[in-house]
């Protein structure tokens, strides 16, 4: 009975694990278009810092 326990402890574990290594990866994505929206920002900025004062 203890071994039955300890299985179904040990695979709702396993299961919470990668649900959140999914939910990590999902987040990680989300953050990398975020860094690259903003690096693009940067660069623009950038561009029209060099810009002429008219």
């Amino acid at each position: 009975m203890d071994l039955t326990a300890s299985e179904a402890r040990q695979a709702a574990l396993t299961s919470r694990v990668r649900a959140n290594e999914t939910a990590l990866a999902s987040q990680d994505e989300r953050l990398s278009l975020i860094l690259s929206t903003l690096n693009k920002i940067d660069n623009r900025l950038e561009r029209m810092e060099r810009l002429p004062i008219r």
